[in-house]
């Protein structure tokens, strides 16, 4: 049975492994435009899902024309029926796929699933057969969000015993005990997980991705809804030089851990409105909370002190818009900002001039910029700027700081340059030119007249 595997990555090179001395395989990572068209009786899809995950699929199904398609790939429930393939998601240890691939056995879901069982069976892989996609779609993802929860669970419980000078170990023969007996008495479907914490952001291959699976197609008031929030506030993390190109580490971010946009920005050192661009790339949904009546009772309170909706929602560490919205629609106040005309015809300047310039009026800084501004906005600075933070595990490196007192996290952060970046031009890049300041510290200790 001539073979296709789409995907070189761990999943595809193990499925080669095992199925290449039984039937004629190849694998590619994407396609080449000027490679002739070949047909396959069956292709595998290796690759992650993503967006463009199902435009992909059709585009492969179309080139080869396999009679049959197989994704091994973890997808929202539906996808696989969408396609008219049958779906069979890998279980294993990472990076021992192959081994795993002939020890468990791999569930093959949708109407063609018993015309592919002799095909793997051939291969020395065990099948179990369900007529329907969506079922082992779904066992997927909440497997690996059952894991993901014992995970935290495990790390909650350490915690615990930290807090009360209790060792751990102690619990992990308490688990043993409870097993040991369930198992003894006749009943092994009680036995538990008995992990080992491990007290960082969940790494890995598909815990917190999967997770943002089941979280994106749950609905708003699903349990599982807080239940995937409590696994995700454990965090992800990310080997991305900007982290917010990373979809998971982001998505965990706003979602698990419930920060705004302005509070991921500030412990970045950017703004929220460079964060919510990433949000909208990523295609990650934002939170339609609605202000309680103590956050309206407040917003009304700060308001008859003369705030304007920009100062409110500074102060509430909130959307601008939200709070002007939600004033608009509410109630009868109007805003306490009141320009001149001189005002009113220089934001309509600023606001012409932020457009052709292709910046937002928060990223303006005056009508004409001089070639040192124009640099500080360019990629190759903020990707400098990210470096430096990264390295210095975005903390202030004031000793001692009395601004910020070098706490992690809701601190504006600052790159600042060791040598002029006037003066020192071959400098301005260099990683080792670069220190860690927060905003207060760089701005009010008057490092730059040193």
């Amino acid at each position: 049975m001539k073979t296709l595997i789409i995907g070189n990555g761990e999943i595809g090179k193990s499925l080669l492994g095992v199925l290449d001395s039984h039937y004629s395989c190849d694998i590619i990572d994407k396609v080449i435009e000027d490679e002739p068209n070949s047909r396959y009786e069956i292709m595998h899809i290796c690759f992650p899902y993503s967006k463009e995950f199902d435009v992909s699929v059709k585009g492969y199904q179309n080139k080869y024309q396999p009679k049959y398609i197989v994704i091994h790939s973890t997808v929202p429930v539906g996808v696989s029926k969408s396609l008219g393939a049958i779906h069979s998601p890998c279980i294993g240890i990472h990076p021992h796929l192959n081994e795993s691939l002939t020890t468990f056995t791999k569930f093959l879901g949708g109407k063609d699933a018993s015309n592919v069982a002799q095909y793997f069976r051939r291969a020395g892989i065990k099948v179990y057969l369900t007529d329907d996609s969506n079922a082992t779609e779904l066992m997927k993802v909440m497997s690996t969000t059952y894991y993901g929860m014992c995970i935290e669970y495990t790390k909650e419980v350490k915690r615990q015993c930290d807090k009360f000078g209790i060792p751990f170990e102690l619990w992990s023969i308490w688990t043993n005990n409870y097993n040991n007996g369930y198992v003894s008495l006749g009943y092994p479907e009680y036995v538990r997980p008995n992990l080992v914490p491990i007290m960082t952001k969940i790494g890995g291959h598909c815990t917190q991705s999967n997770c943002i699976l089941l979280h994106e197609g749950c609905g708003d008031t699903s349990n599982i809804k807080k239940i995937t929030e409590l696994i995700m506030m454990g965090g992800s993390m990310s080997n991305e030089e900007n982290k917010l190109n990373d979809r998971v580490w982001l998505y965990c971010e706003y979602w698990g851990k419930g920060k705004s946009m302005k509070k991921i920005g500030d412990e970045l050192g950017c703004s929220g409105v460079t964060v919510g661009k990433y949000m909208k790339k990523h295609n990650i949904k934002t939170r339609n909370r609605k202000f309680n009546n103590n956050e309206i009772k407040k917003i009304l309170k700060l308001h008859t002190e003369g705030k304007t909706f920009k100062e409110i929602s500074n102060i509430m560490e909130n959307d601008y818009d939200k709070i002007r919205n939600h004033i608009y629609k509410n109630t009868n106040i109007k805003s306490n900002y009141s320009p001149g005309e001189e005002t009113k015809k220089e934001n309509i300047r600023k606001k012409i001039s932020s457009k052709l310039q292709g910046i937002t009026e928060d990223e303006w800084n005056g009508f004409k910029e001089t070639e040192n501004s124009l640099i500080r906005k360019s990629e190759k600075y903020k990707k400098w700027r990210m470096l430096v933070f990264e390295r210095d595990g975005y903390v202030c490196q004031s000793t001692n700081c009395k601004f910020c007192g070098n706490r992690y996290g809701g601190i504006k952060l600052n790159a600042h340059h060791i040598k002029s970046f006037s003066k020192y031009l071959e400098l301005r890049f260099d990683i080792n030119n670069g220190i860690t300041y927060c905003e207060n510290y760089h701005l009010k200790s008057g490092i730059h007249e040193k």
